[in-house]
């Protein structure tokens, strides 16, 4: 799965959630911090500012999925749906 049809998808599930991608390393302002990402991170946001899943690559090329717990999710059938949809996605980088 590439990267747009993985955004169109994570996106369809819940109008509240948003998919970038960052093209350069850069330091952006999530929630009330700064903090670093590199080029090729991806990140889902819920509400634009809500960071809750993170794919991101360490200095190895080894692929990560981070998840910040405690965000607002109604039932666990869309936090399995995304799990779903991240797992396809990162099997193909």
């Amino acid at each position: 799965m590439g990267y747009e049809d993985f955004k169109s998808e994570i996106e369809k599930i819940d109008n509240n959630l948003t998919v970038e991608r960052y093209d350069e390393d850069q330091i952006v302002m999530i929630g009330p911090t700064l903090q670093d990402r590199k080029a090729g991170d991806v990140e889902i946001f819920v509400n634009e500012d809500v960071s809750v899943f993170r794919i991101t690559t360490d200095d190895n090329d080894h692929c990560f999925l981070k998840i910040n717990i405690g965000v607002d999710i109604t039932s666990f059938d869309t936090f399995f749906e995304i799990l779903n949809l991240i797992k396809e996605y990162m099997e193909n980088l």
